[in-house]
């Protein structure tokens, strides 16, 4: 089930069970991601012989980020880690104002 605000001051927020795929390597999407809740697991080849874990992700945390603001593939595939994990998608026109609001996640994408 895809959950979306009704008012565009709020990001849509995605409501997700283990295993679900927020983004697909090599798929070109437009937007970014805030966990809300739950755990993301970040994925070279996923599904396939050579599949690699990358990185891991919690609450607060954001990804996908460099696929909006590149605007080139996905270089990984996202996945939810566990039960009704919740990211908040933020796409290109959420962005100036997302960030103008929580200036601290300016820092967590320069890491």
């Amino acid at each position: 089930m895809l959950i979306r605000a009704l008012e565009r001051e709020a990001p849509a927020s995605i409501r997700m069970d283990r295993r679900w795929e927020y983004v697909t390597q090599g798929q070109f999407q437009s937007t970014m991601f805030d966990i809300g809740k739950g755990c993301i697991g970040i994925y070279a080849n996923y599904g396939e012989a050579d599949e690699k874990q990358l990185a891991t992700f919690g609450p607060e945390q954001v990804f996908g980020e460099m696929g909006m603001i590149e605007s080139l593939p996905r270089s990984a595939t996202a996945v939810a880690l566990e039960d009704e994990t919740v990211v908040y998608e933020i796409d290109e026109e959420e962005f100036s104002s997302y960030f103008r609001d929580k200036p601290a996640k300016v820092f967590l994408i320069m890491k």
